[in-house]
C-alpha cells in the first residue's frame, strides 16, 4: 500500500562566523503541523521525522536512510531550512550545525567537510525505489539543487491517491539569497510562511478540487512571495509527472472561496480593493454566510504582504528625501556615495525597479542625471569623443558610427575588420532561433610573426550599469551592487589568445617568468591557450608591451563586462539576448537557461572563430575558456572603481578574477555579469585570457 513519508530538517544554530537562523525550527514545526493534520497532510506520526541542528554526519545519515528503506509506491517529502552555499564550482552545499566561516589563505570560506553537497542528496534520491519524490528547499542558492538531477524511468505507476509519478523540486529562490524571516526576527521564513499558509487555508487549491499537487503549492507560494519580496524568485523543477504529485488535502470550506476571490481582486490592483471589488466581496460574504469578523480576518491576512511591501517603499522614499535634506541638495542629483547606499537599500528591501523609478520621478530625481553626477569626476574622455547610446537596440547601429583614430594620437591607425558574423537569438513562440549577419568593425592587427597576428577591436568610450539586476535568473550575490561605470575607449582582443599567438611570445626574452610554449591540454594552433596561470598571462602581456611599445595588459573586470555586453541593456543577461544555445557558444549543452534548448556538450575547447561574435565583433565572450582579469577578487561591488580601472586594493590579495564561461560551464555561468575567483598560481584546462591595449592610459595598474 502506498505510504507518505516526510523528513523535515531545520538548522538554526551554526559554528563561529555564521549567523543563526531562528526561523528554521519554527519552519519545521509549522510544516509538521499541517502535514500531520488528518484533514490536510494526513501523515502518520511515525512517518514524519523532525531533524533539528544535526551534525554533518547525522544529516547525511538521515537523508540516506530516508530514501533507502522505502517502497516503489511511496511518496517521499524532504524539506530543508537553513543556510545554503556555493563552492568554487558553483555547486550547492547544504549546511549542518557544524558549518561555520573560516579564513584560509586569506579567503573566507565554509569548510566543505561540514556541508552536504546537492550531488550527494541527488545520489540518494536516484538510488531510491520510491517513484514519487518531493524536495522543498528554503535556503540560499536553492535553485541550483536541480542541476544534474536525472529523471527515474522505471515505467508508469498509476496510483490515484498520490497523483503523477516523478520528482518535484520546489526552491525558495534561484540564486539570490533568501529573506529568512520577518523583519522583527520572529516567525517563519518568507517562503515557508506561504507554503504553510497555502496548505492550512486551502488558498493554494486554485482549481477547488480538495487537494494540492506540487504545482499548486509552487504557484501559490511563488505569487505570495513576490508580493512581499519581489526580487525573490521561487523555482519549480518537475520531472516526468512530478508536477502532479499530490502533496496533501485541503478543507473545502467557505473561507477558501472568499480568500481566493480576495487574492484575485487584490493582485489585480496591487493590494488595493476598489469600491466595486468590495461590493463583490460583500455579496460573496453574504452568500457564503461568513461573519464580519471572519471576513475582516481573511482580508487582513491576504493584504498583509502588500502592506509590508508598501512600508518598504515608504522607508526607501523617506531615506531618499532625508538624504536630499541632509545634503542640502536643491538640484535633482545625488552624490556618488548617496547613490551607492540607496542602491544597496533598494536591493536589501527587495524592491521592484519600476517602483523605485516611480519614487525617483516623484522626487524629481532623474536616473541619467544621477549617473552623470556620480561619474563626473571620472570623465577623462578626449574632447569631441563621440558618445554612444547603450541600449539593446542600439548596439550595432551605434557601433558602425565609431570615429576613425586620430593620426596624431598614441593609438594605432585603424583598419576595418571584416569577415565577422554577429549572432543573436530571436524568440518565436516556444522556439529560440539563431540569427546571424555580417558586420565590419574598426580595429588593428598586431603582427607577432609571419602569419600570426593579434586582432584588436576598438571598444568605444561610454557608460553602463555593471553587475546584474536583482531579478536576473540564476544571478549570484557577488554581482551586486549594480553600479554605473564610465570608461575611456580601449582595444580588446577579438578572441582569447590562441596557442599560436602564445607560442610566439613565449619564445621572446624572459622578463620575470619562463613561459611553457605548449601548455594547453586541448591542442590546436587556433584554439585558445589554456592551463595558463594569472602570473603567466601577465608575463605574456609584459613581453608584448616591451616588444611593441604599446600598453598591453589583462583587461579590468569592468572593461571585460562592458565589452561583453556590447551595448546591450543591463536587463539582458547575455549579449545574444535573453538566452543562449550551444549553436552560439561552447558550454555544457546538457543544461539550459531561460527555456533555451539543450544541445551538444563538446567537452573541450573549440577554435576561436567557430561561433558568432557579439555586436562589437568580439568572439567567445560567453564560453570556450574563462578569462583572467587584472583585478583582485572582491565579494561584491561595494566601493568598486567607477572609471573602469582594475580594482587591486581592499580585496582578497590572494585571489584573482575570472570572467566568461568555458566549455565545461553551465549556461548560467556564461552570463555577462558572471564572475568567479581563482588562485593566481592555478592553471586549468578551462582558463585562458585575452589582452587589452590602452594607448591613452599608461597608468593602469599591473
Amino acid at each position: 500500500m502506498a505510504g507518505r513519508h516526510a523528513l523535515l530538517i531545520g538548522i538554526g544554530s551554526y559554528g563561529e562566523g555564521l549567523a543563526a537562523i531562528p526561523s528554521a525550527r519554527a519552519d519545521v514545526e509549522a510544516l509538521a503541523e499541517v502535514l500531520l493534520d488528518p484533514g490536510l497532510g494526513g501523515l502518520q506520526p511515525q512517518h514524519l521525522r523532525r531533524l533539528l541542528d544535526p551534525s554533518r554526519t547525522a544529516l547525511a545519515s538521515a537523508i540516506e536512510s530516508f530514501y533507502a528503506d522505502k517502497q516503489a509506491d511511496d511518496l517521499l517529502l524532504l524539506y530543508f531550512s537553513g543556510h545554503g552555499f556555493r563552492d568554487d564550482d558553483r555547486q550547492l552545499l547544504l549546511s549542518s550545525a557544524e558549518s561555520g566561516k573560516t579564513r584560509r589563505e586569506g579567503r573566507v570560506q565554509v569548510p566543505r567537510a561540514s556541508t552536504l553537497t546537492a550531488a550527494e542528496v541527488r545520489g540518494f534520491m536516484e538510488r531510491s525505489r520510491a517513484r514519487r519524490q518531493v524536495v522543498i528547499l528554503d535556503c540560499c542558492f536553492s535553485g541550483a539543487f536541480a542541476e544534474g538531477l536525472q529523471a527515474k524511468d522505471e515505467g508508469l505507476l498509476e496510483l490515484e491517491t498520490l497523483g503523477g509519478e516523478g520528482r518535484a523540486i520546489l526552491t525558495s529562490s534561484a540564486a539570490i539569497e533568501t529573506s529568512r524571516a520577518p523583519e522583527d526576527g520572529e516567525g517563519l521564513s518568507v517562503y515557508t510562511r506561504f507554503l504553510v499558509e497555502g496548505i492550512r487555508t486551502g488558498a493554494a487549491d486554485r482549481r477547488q478540487q480538495g487537494w494540492l499537487d506540487a504545482e499548486d503549492l509552487h504557484l501559490y507560494s511563488q505569487s505570495r512571495v513576490k508580493e512581499l519580496a519581489p526580487s525573490m524568485t521561487p523555482q519549480f523543477f518537475p520531472t516526468r509527472q512530478g508536477h502532479s504529485i499530490r502533496i496533501c488535502n485541503v478543507r473545502l470550506v467557505a473561507d477558501v472561496a472568499y480568500r481566493q476571490k480576495l487574492q484575485e481582486l487584490a493582485e489585480a490592483r496591487g493590494g488595493k480593493l476598489s469600491p466595486v471589488g468590495r461590493a463583490i466581496l460583500a455579496d460573496l460574504q453574504e452568500k457564503l454566510g461568513l461573519s464580519e469578523a471572519t471576513a475582516a480576518q481573511l482580508e487582513a491576512e491576504v493584504l498583509q504582504p502588500f502592506r509590508d511591501y508598501e512600508r518598504k517603499l515608504e522607508r526607501y522614499s523617506t531615506a531618499v528625501q532625508a538624504t536630499l535634506v541632509a545634503d542640502g541638495i536643491q538640484a535633482n542629483t545625488l552624490s556618488a556615495q548617496d547613490w551607492l547606499e540607496l542602491k544597496e537599500l533598494e536591493q536589501r528591501l527587495k524592491l521592484r525597479a519600476a517602483d523605485v523609478a516611480a519614487i525617483h520621478d516623484h522626487l524629481g530625481l532623474l536616473q541619467q542625471e544621477i549617473l552623470e553626477q556620480k561619474i563626473l569626476e571620472h570623465d577623462n574622455q578626449q574632447p569631441g569623443r563621440q558618445q554612444l547610446e547603450l541600449s539593446a537596440e542600439a548596439g550595432e547601429s551605434n557601433r558602425s558610427r565609431l570615429p576613425e583614430s586620430d593620426p596624431n594620437a598614441a593609438g594605432p591607425a585603424l583598419i576595418q575588420i571584416s569577415k565577422i558574423s554577429r549572432g543573436w537569438l530571436l524568440r518565436q513562440g516556444d522556439q529560440w532561433l539563431k540569427k546571424e549577419e555580417p558586420i565590419t568593425v574598426p580595429g588593428y592587427r598586431e603582427e607577432l610573426a609571419d602569419g600570426v597576428a593579434l586582432t584588436m577591436i576598438q571598444i568605444p568610450a561610454g557608460s553602463f550599469e555593471m553587475g546584474s539586476p536583482a531579478n536576473e535568473a540564476w544571478r549570484y550575490d557577488n554581482e551586486s551592487l549594480q553600479h554605473p561605470v564610465r570608461l575611456s575607449g580601449f582595444y580588446l582582443g577579438q578572441t582569447p589568445v590562441t596557442q599560436a599567438q602564445w607560442r610566439v611570445v613565449a619564445g621572446w626574452p624572459k622578463l620575470e617568468l619562463d613561459l611553457n610554449p605548449d601548455p594547453a591540454k586541448f591542442k590546436g594552433a587556433n584554439r585558445p591557450v589554456e592551463q595558463v596561470s594569472w602570473h603567466e598571462a601577465v608575463e605574456y602581456c609584459q613581453r608584448l608591451s616591451q616588444r611593441t611599445g604599446r600598453r598591453y595588459s589583462l583587461s579590468s573586470e569592468a572593461q571585460w563586462e562592458y565589452a561583453c555586453r556590447a551595448g546591450t541593456a543591463t536587463r539582458i543577461p547575455i549579449a545574444f539576448g535573453e538566452s543562449i544555445t550551444p549553436e552560439l557558444a561552447n558550454y555544457d549543452g546538457n543544461y539550459t537557461y531561460a527555456d533555451s534548448p539543450k544541445g551538444v556538450y563538446r567537452k573541450q575547447t573549440t577554435a576561436v572563430e567557430t561561433f558568432p561574435a557579439n555586436a562589437w565583433g568580439l568572439q567567445d565572450m560567453h564560453g570556450n575558456v574563462r578569462e583572467w582579469c587584472l583585478d583582485h577578487w572582491h565579494e561584491n561591488y561595494v566601493s568598486a572603481p567607477l572609471d573602469g580601472t582594475a580594482w587591486v586594493s581592499c580585496g582578497n590579495h590572494e585571489l584573482r578574477l575570472l570572467r566568461g564561461g568555458s566549455w565545461g560551464s553551465f549556461p548560467r555561468n556564461c552570463r555577462s555579469a558572471d564572475r568567479a575567483p581563482l588562485q593566481p598560481v592555478d592553471a586549468h584546462g578551462n582558463v585562458g585570457f585575452r589582452v587589452v591595449c590602452l594607448p591613452q592610459d599608461p597608468s593602469l595598474n599591473s
